[in-house]
């Protein structure tokens, strides 16, 4: 088989499995996307952190020659309306990176069974990858970029995970350069942020970011924001609901019912989210959470400002109780704040 029909096979093999596209690149770095990245205010700890234009290979990937890029889409999905205010559709939907036990982990592993089956190395195991994802779609021609950061797929919209692998076959490569579809005179996606953590040219503050917020410890947070927050415990969907280019892919018809987040729903409540035990989260919340973000007492935290938020002045007692006994420092700081702005609505 010529390099031209194993690139050919290796395409049809993916859309056969259920991924939307697919495209191979090359490894080459991308030093517009260093060059992007230093000129950001607020993403030094990234950078510092690993976050940059480069493919890090592990050791023992000297052969590796390019990389095989593939879109999933939760966009044909049905959201309950009980997870969607706390929780953005990204992570509901368990599509990241084909990791067990997410939902598309079976399709994964037998795409990568395909691959060595065609006598093919692959690269990606957990312990190294670090790779500019939406980059390296870009350059496949699977995605262009909005104004909002979000990588964008035609119909699908937004509403897309990226899983890249790293192989070591001569496939037949293509190059394309970035681009964005988004109007130069829309702002949607600015002026909806609930937080401001876009500016005026859509470039991302991230310590503004709904979920840069849920995620990271206190002493990395901005406190002001608290309030911008609501009620989202993990991640914000506002940017692309008011996205023209995710008109079809949000709100278009015959949306399918996912079975796991349907029975989610019907226990979900932050209540249970700031009382709960580590073992009960992972039985609800954390079957779709927990796979890539593990600080439980964070999941805590941010139900406890979800509540405060909420203006549900029922929620007084619990945030009490956690307020004065709760083992967690930032717990119970979060809800002494939470329970704080609740009583001064009275």
């Amino acid at each position: 088989m010529s390099n031209a029909e194993l690139t050919k096979a290796i395409k049809e093999k993916a859309l056969e499995l259920g991924y939307v596209k697919c495209g191979v690149t090359t490894l080459d770095p991308f030093p517009e996307y260093d060059e992007e990245l230093s000129s950001r205010k607020g993403y030094e700890r990234f950078a510092g952190g690993g976050l940059n234009g480069q493919v890090t290979l592990p050791e023992g990937a000297e052969d590796a020659k390019c990389v095989i890029s593939c879109i999933d889409s939760f966009a044909e999905w049905e959201f309950p309306s009980e997870l969607t205010p706390h929780i953005a559709r990204a992570y509901q939907s368990k599509l990241y990176g084909g990791v067990a036990p997410g939902l598309n982990a079976q399709k994964h592993v037998e795409f990568l069974e395909y691959l060595h089956e065609q006598g093919i190395r692959t690269f990606n195991a957990p312990n190294f990858m670090q790779m500019p994802d939406r980059a390296i779609a870009a350059r496949a021609g699977l995605i262009s970029y909005g104004r909002n950061n979000f990588a964008y797929s035609g119909k699908h919209g937004s509403l897309i995970i990226i899983t890249n692998i790293v192989v070591d076959a001569d496939l037949e490569t293509e190059v394309h350069p970035p681009k964005s579809h988004c109007p130069a005179d829309c702002r949607r996606c600015i002026d909806a942020c609930p937080t401001k953590a876009l500016d005026d040219q859509g470039r991302l503050i991230p310590t503004r970011c709904v979920l840069y917020n849920n995620m990271f410890p206190g002493a990395m947070l901005d406190k002001s924001v608290r309030d911008q927050l609501g009620v989202r415990i993990h991640g914000c969907d506002e940017c692309q609901n008011a996205c023209p280019r995710n008109k079809e892919a949000i709100f278009g018809a015959n949306k399918q019912p996912q079975p796991l987040l349907e029975e989610l729903a019907e226990t979900f409540s932050l209540k249970a989210v700031l009382q709960g035990t580590e073992e009960q989260f992972a039985d609800t919340l954390g079957r779709i959470i927990s796979p890539y973000f593990k600080e439980f007492d964070r999941h805590r935290r941010n139900a406890a400002i979800a509540m405060g938020n909420s203006g549900n002045v029922a929620f007084i007692p619990a945030l009490e109780q956690a307020a004065a006994n709760d083992e967690n420092e930032e717990v119970r700081e979060a809800a002494q704040w939470a329970a704080e702005k609740l009583k001064a609505a009275l």
